[in-house]
């Protein structure tokens, strides 16, 4: 009476589309991933669903398989029907996005749907693959079939704006110190991403730089197990200038110079990071404990408080705040 489902998480690039990981695109080599079910009593052993289903459908269909009630308003539907061979007429589109590229680069974020014989990919330069007969998506058709391609992108559109309604988290403008800071650090005209600057750059065009960037990331992180910090500071650099909006080399930068002591560098790099993804609490807690470390307690609980807003259930808001304390009650 066990019922047993096991289900991918994700799949690899492994180099298709320029891509060694996963993250960036949204290829069906990352977003088609396995599902497998035994059903209580072995029920329709050896069943293969050939139309389209999704991960979101998971629980639903949990839920119906074991007889529990589905609660009203969850994402997804069951697929019992299915599995029990009644086929739907027109399976749901499957929806996929990733902000990867945007938060983590400054790239543009895409997103994409997946319906009947066609894959639609809004990004800077829109995509369309006709899936059914080009598998591994290399023949973008978005020229030939505009029609098709014009009716899935207000698919998206409608599908992203159901999902979220919440603003984007912008970073305040910095003031004159904060310039000064990242100034002083080589970060000439460096601002929050807005708007009106556009979705930025097409990940298709900054894919072939991504190898040489992760290289360099990775010879820091072993520099720094290694206690080589200089020669992470060096790899962190160079990684920067193939992207010096990569929020988290910014992060690892602040975090480096911390350690060494070098609390206005630190400032900086938290300050830029900040700017970058203004809704991580991160960078705020790293500039907390250059504070801490600089004995300024009071400017130290204001970044705790403002990465609270961002993050009230993170243990690290308690960390800094008794470090705080422990300062305060030791000056």
């Amino acid at each position: 009476r066990t019922l047993v489902v096991a289900i991918g998480d994700h799949g690899e690039g492994l180099g298709e589309h320029g891509e060694e990981t996963h993250g960036v695109f949204l290829y069906d080599s990352v977003l088609r991933v396995p599902w497998l079910m035994r059903l209580p009593g072995r029920e329709r052993a050896g069943t293969v669903i050939r139309e389209q289903v999704r991960a979101v459908d998971l629980m639903p269909t949990v839920l119906k398989a074991l007889q529990v009630a589905v609660p009203a308003g969850l994402d997804g539907e069951s697929l019992v029907a299915v599995i029990r061979g009644r086929p739907r007429q027109d399976p749901p589109p499957a929806y996929a996005e990733t902000f990867y590229p945007k938060l983590h680069f400054g790239w543009s974020e895409l997103r994409s749907v997946r319906v009947s014989d066609w894959k639609y990919v809004d990004a800077p330069r829109p995509e369309l693959y006709a899936v059914r007969t080009d598998g591994a998506e290399r023949t973008n058709v978005v020229g030939r079939q505009g029609g098709v391609a014009s009716r899935l992108n207000a698919e998206i559109a409608g599908i992203a704006s159901a999902w979220s309604s919440t603003p984007e988290r912008q970073a305040p403008a910095p003031d004159r110190e904060t310039l000064e800071r990242l100034r002083s650090l080589g970060y000439v005209g460096f601002s929050a991403p807005s708007a009106s600057a556009g979705r930025g750059a097409d990940p298709k065009d900054m894919i072939a730089k991504l190898g040489t960037f992760n290289r360099l990331l990775a010879g820091a992180t072993a520099n720094l197990r290694a206690g080589r910090r200089t020669a992470a500071v060096d790899k962190l650099t160079q990684a920067l200038a193939i992207n010096d909006r990569a929020y988290d080399l910014h992060v690892t930068l602040g975090d480096v110079y911390l350690e060494s002591q070098q609390y206005e560098k630190a400032l900086g790099e938290y300050e830029a990071a900040n700017l970058l993804n203004p809704g991580s609490a991160d960078p705020l807690l790293g500039a907390a404990s250059v504070l801490i470390a600089q004995q300024k307690t009071v400017e130290a609980s204001r970044k705790i408080d403002e990465a609270e807003r961002l993050a009230p259930l993170s243990h690290e808001i308690s960390f800094a705040r008794g470090r705080v304390s422990e300062q305060m009650g030791r000056n």
